[in-house]
C-alpha cells in the first residue's frame, strides 16, 4: 500500500515538472541535397532553383535556430519573473509614497485651518489665550476690586 503511494506521487511529481518545463521546439529534419531531390533542378528557373538550392543548404541554420528559440524560451520564464517582481515592488513603493503623501497633506491642511481660525479670531478682537496665568491675574484684580 505504502509502496503504491510512493509510486503514485512519484508520477505525478514527474508530470508535474513536466508540465512547468518551457516548451522545446523540435529540430527540424534535415533536408535533401540536390542530387537525392526529387524536383530536377533544369525543370524550374532560375530563380527558383536558387531558392531550392538555399533551402537544401541551410539544414544547420535551421537546427542553429531551433536551438536558439529553445535557449530564448528557457530564458523567457526568470525573466518575466523578475520583471513581475519589479512591477510589485515599484507599486508598493507608490502606495507608501501615497500614504506619506496623504499624512503630510493631512496634517498641512489642519495647521493651515488654526493658522485661518486664530487669524479670525485676531482680526475679530476675540481673545483665544486663556491661560490659567492670565485667568489668575482677572480674578486677583476682580477681587481687589472688591475690596476696595
Amino acid at each position: 500500500m505504502l509502496q503504491a503511494n510512493i509510486c503514485r506521487l512519484r508520477s505525478e511529481k514527474d508530470a508535474l515538472e513536466a508540465l512547468l518545463r518551457p516548451p522545446s521546439i523540435p529540430d527540424l529534419p534535415t533536408r535533401k541535397n540536390d542530387s537525392d531531390s526529387d524536383i530536377d533542378l533544369e525543370a524550374l528557373s532560375e530563380s527558383d532553383a536558387d531558392i531550392l538550392r538555399s533551402l537544401n543548404s541551410d539544414a544547420s541554420l535551421s537546427a542553429d535556430m531551433a536551438s536558439r528559440v529553445n535557449k530564448v524560451t528557457s530564458d523567457l520564464g526568470p525573466a518575466v519573473d523578475i520583471f513581475a517582481d519589479g512591477v510589485h515592488k515599484i507599486n508598493r513603493y507608490r502606495m507608501g509614497g501615497d500614504g506619506i503623501a496623504s499624512q503630510v497633506l493631512s496634517l498641512c491642511a489642519e495647521k493651515l485651518a488654526d493658522r485661518e481660525r486664530a487669524g479670525r479670531r485676531k482680526a475679530l478682537g476675540v481673545e483665544d489665550d486663556r491661560s490659567p496665568g492670565r485667568d489668575l491675574n482677572s480674578v486677583l484684580r476682580g477681587l481687589s476690586k472688591a475690596e476696595r
